[in-house]
């Protein structure tokens, strides 16, 4: 089924089976559907009993949604179940292991990666200055020179201070 409106459908439905062999009839079974989004697609299930005969039989298909509603009728036989959806196994267990072990590697790497940043990046801590600890008043591991002291009788000439 495609969903060609403006909106989500909520599908529900019905099938009724008529004019079997025999003349057998089967009241209404549930049809069961998901959540079709807008421009999306799904498939249509009905599950019949095993002893139901492979027909053919005259169907009717009554699904809606709300206030939309659609039947859909015609000839229907079953057959036997093909081999290959018969063997058709479920994955689920080894998509969510494979994604889970792929999570696990790509957060083992970015760690690998943030670790070598940090380590490249660190400054080394100085053990011990020699001219002793830092005094106040510059960052760590900064020490302020002592002051030079000028000789007396001797001054500095600067040419815009000469008279």
């Amino acid at each position: 089924m495609r969903n060609t409106g403006r909106r989500a459908l909520d599908l529900a439905g019905e099938l009724w089976l008529t004019d079997g062999p025999g003349g057998l009839s089967a009241g209404s079974v549930k049809a069961e559907a998901r959540t079709l989004p807008l421009g999306g697609t799904a498939v249509i299930r009905v599950h019949l009993d095993r002893r139901l005969p492979d027909g053919p039989w005259a169907a009717k298909l009554a699904l809606g949604s709300g206030w939309t509603k659609r039947t859909a009728t015609g000839p229907i036989s079953f057959g036997p179940v093909p081999a290959a959806a018969a063997a058709r196994d479920d994955r689920t267990g080894q998509v969510l292991t494979g994604g889970l072990v792929t999570s696990g590697l790509v957060l083992a790497l970015f760690a690998v990666y943030v670790h070598r940043r940090r380590t490249r990046f660190r400054q080394p801590v100085p053990a011990a200055h020699p001219a002793g600890p830092p005094r106040r008043g510059g960052p760590a591991g900064w020490v302020r020179p002592a002051p030079t002291r000028r000789r007396p009788g001797r001054r500095r000439s600067r040419p815009e201070c000469r008279r």
